[in-house]
């Protein structure tokens, strides 16, 4: 949901990282990093269901003493990014936001902390102040420099999902997904898809984005499944091929040559 609505309601210049997991000193892991002209933001997600309450350091959910110390990880984790970003030869700031994204979510801190917290209410907004302060395009080299340094840090997700074989991709589901209600029940009209289950529009082009994403997830030990003919028939021949080209073009690099080739996207 958070990706969806990142997608939604941010910049289409923004580059979104999901689930990466470095080693600076200590083995940690970001839910997502968005990468903008001159900040990293950093978001970690909880969808817990009631109180919680940060007191004398201690993490409690609805009366329940956590395990793990959430506020001080997080805190932790923009740090350690922060000194890995001061290698990009370019000035990037690292801040981000504890995102709690179940609407039963009630937050207190008993400290102040160097980060965001965003209840789900406050999600768009959110979001869309991100996106006023940084709706520009990024550069090439420094986007490069950004995943040079990350690449250099990252290490293998020890919770790796199962691997989908290429053959499966004939006996999944396809068609685009409502980006509010994830109905399939969608139909196409000139420049947007709308949801005949809940009546959400969504553009076109955001569409195709978040499709190629959810495309990339599922075969992410296979980059190359993530060919334009792919994503036209991962969307159920709902938007035509040439449309597609066109933003993933604009979006992500080619690998390949001219007539067979594929998109590089990392996840």
């Amino acid at each position: 949901m958070v990706l969806d609505w990142l997608i939604k309601f941010g910049s289409e210049t923004w580059e979104i990282i999901g689930d990466y997991w470095f080693d600076n000193g200590k083995r940690l892991q970001a839910d997502f990093i968005v990468i903008t002209k001159d900040t990293w933001y950093v978001l970690e997600v909880k969808n817990y269901d009631g109180d919680f309450q940060y007191l004398d350091y201690d993490c409690v959910l609805n009366g329940k003493l956590l395990k793990d110390n959430i506020v001080t990880k997080m805190q932790e984790r923009i740090n350690r990014l922060t000194h890995m970003a001061s290698e990009i030869p370019h000035s990037v700031n690292v801040t981000g936001a504890m995102i709690f994204i179940n609407e039963h979510s009630q937050v207190s801190l008993d400290t102040k902390v160097n980060y965001d917290v965003v209840l789900r209410h406050q999600l768009r907004s959110y979001i869309k102040n991100i996106k006023d302060k940084s709706d520009f395009p990024l550069k090439a080299s420094y986007l490069k420099d950004c995943h040079e340094v990350l690449n250099r840090y990252r290490v293998a997700n020890p919770f790796q999902p199962e691997i989908l074989q290429v053959e499966s991709f004939s006996g999944i589901p396809k068609g685009i997904t409502c980006c509010q209600c994830h109905s399939f029940n969608m139909i196409a009209k000139h420049q947007s898809i709308e949801c005949r289950k809940c009546g959400v529009r969504e553009m076109k082009a955001k569409a195709i984005l978040r499709a190629a994403y959810h495309l990339r997830i599922l075969y992410f030990d296979n980059p190359q499944m993530l060919t334009p003919r792919n994503i036209y028939d991962f969307m159920g021949g709902m938007i035509g091929i040439t449309s597609i080209k066109k933003i993933m073009n604009k979006h992500y690099e080619k690998v390949g040559g001219s007539n067979k080739y594929y998109y590089k996207m990392h996840v």
